[in-house]
């Protein structure tokens, strides 16, 4: 049976730092800082193909059987109470600071949240991702979090339907990929035609939960010698190549696309490849990347809607102080939170 890599939470840390900075929407000389941060979700994404496929072909070699009905209910249960929190939290301080309009369209996405199409619900109002006008949607970010359920969904009805089926790696590896080159060209076609809804829908995105599941399966099978010379070299590469796309992609960057197969397939590397006692190994546990990427789920879900009331307070005061003390406390209060959510809530 696999067993869990520790080095994944380091690599959850890369991707939820990534994705703070880019919704931070912080400045330097006028250079948006991880101006492709936004890719921290894509490397979610992956991940997340991985860990799902581990999870189902683990219960089912164990068990010999796989239950869709007890997959939802643990993803449910992981999944849903944080969500729960954040409308509970969140409703107060928004009926007060948003005008009528905003939190009219505030509570749409709340009950878009209960059915897990919130990627569809803003894909409807042709909400653009990364315009001034997201940056005060308190839970514009759900939209991949309601992905994510829909692939869960996807992936456990795929699976469920494999093993009945046949039950060999190779078969399901062949299917997988199959899906893959469906959807990347989907992905590419679309993103021509429709840029927000290639953007937001699970149909141009399964391509990349499909890769982190091949990924599995690939180093599942040992289809690869994973330890040579050259290979060694690969995570490093791969660290390299995604760090070059945080820094280089833009808000217009094609995306997702082709181009977005750049950063997939670095990340890859990283995790056929990655070994102990490698450089990116020891980068990506170390300890404060680890409890970052351990806290990272609550980490995504609080930080966006925090933003996006600090954004609505400020705009109706010009106190310099008030701004400076709020601005210089945010990391402390999100990093709080985030804890205190892992804690006594994910847990």
């Amino acid at each position: 049976m696999s067993t869990y890599k520790k080095y994944f939470d380091g690599l959850r840390g890369v991707a939820i730092i990534s994705v703070i900075i880019y919704h931070a929407n912080i400045n330097i000389f006028n250079y948006k800082l991880f101006s492709g941060g936004y890719l921290g979700v894509d490397i979610f994404f992956v991940i997340s193909g991985y860990l799902i496929t581990f999870v189902i072909v683990n219960d089912f070699e164990k068990n010999k059987k796989f239950s869709i009905l007890n997959f939802a209910d643990k993803r449910i249960r992981r999944i849903f109470p944080v969500l729960i929190l954040i409308i509970i939290f969140f409703y107060l301080p928004f009926f007060f600071n948003l005008v009528p309009s905003s939190f009219n369209a505030y509570l749409k996405s709340t009950n878009s949240i209960f059915l897990f199409n919130t990627n569809f619900h803003f894909n409807d109002v042709n909400q653009v991702y990364g315009d001034d006008s997201s940056l005060e949607k308190p839970f514009l970010h759900i939209w991949s979090i309601a992905i994510e359920f829909q692939f869960y969904a996807f992936t456990s009805i795929l699976f469920f339907l494999l093993f009945k089926i046949k039950s060999n790696i190779n078969f399901y590896i062949l299917i997988l990929i199959l899906i893959f080159l469906f959807s990347i060209i989907y992905c590419q076609i679309n993103y021509k035609i429709n840029p927000t809804s290639n953007f937001y829908l699970p149909f141009g995105r399964l391509w990349e939960f499909i890769f982190g599941a091949l990924l599995f399966l690939i180093e599942k099978k040992k289809f690869i010698n994973f330890d040579t010379k050259i290979t060694r070299h690969l995570p490093l590469l791969g660290f390299i190549i995604i760090s070059i796309c945080l820094l280089t992609f833009k808000k217009n960057s094609p995306h997702p696309s082709l181009l977005t197969i750049i950063p997939v397939f670095s990340l890859g590397l990283i995790i056929l490849f990655n070994k102990p006692k490698e450089i990116i190994n020891r980068l990506l546990n170390f300890i404060i990347l680890l409890k970052i990427g351990i806290i990272s789920y609550s980490l995504y879900i609080l930080h966006y809607p925090i933003f996006a009331l600090v954004r609505v307070v400020v705009a109706k005061t010009d106190h310099i102080f008030f701004l400076s003390l709020v601005k210089l406390s945010l990391p402390i209060i999100l990093i709080s939170f985030s804890v205190l959510s892992y804690y006594f809530v994910e847990r």
